[in-house]
């Protein structure tokens, strides 16, 4: 038994490594320190803006609203009138295709930095 012991002992010593640099182990725990700080970041960032994309959504709709009733009451022939509605639909509608498809890149993003965070 104790024969046994010697040699384990024996190849525990030929595989016993030396670290490259004296400070190899602060600089691993450190970039994984930074990772986790980031994961955490990005997590945050994503949640920020559904958060304000979907305020941003509604307060677009009610303004939206708000500026369809306010055309009604200007002294302008109906065809223009339609046409100003119309204009500032579309607007609201590309901006919200605009912003959904930045968000969009973002979620991709971070799944494919495997940044899922929780």
């Amino acid at each position: 038994m104790e024969h046994k012991d010697e040699r384990l002992n024996e190849l525990m010593k030929l595989a016993k490594r030396d670290l490259p640099f004296d400070d190899f182990e602060d600089r691993v725990m450190a970039n994984i320190e930074k990772i986790a700080e980031e994961r955490e970041t990005l997590y945050n960032y994503k949640r920020y803006s559904l958060l304000f994309f979907i305020l941003g959504t509604l307060f677009g709709l009610a303004l939206n609203y708000l500026l369809a009733e306010s055309i009604e009451f200007l002294q302008v022939s109906e065809g223009f009138r339609r046409m100003l509605e119309l204009g500032t639909q579309l607007v609201y509608v590309l901006l919200i295709v605009l912003f959904s498809d930045r968000l969009l890149r973002l979620l991709k993003s971070a799944k494919k930095a495997n940044y899922t965070g929780r």
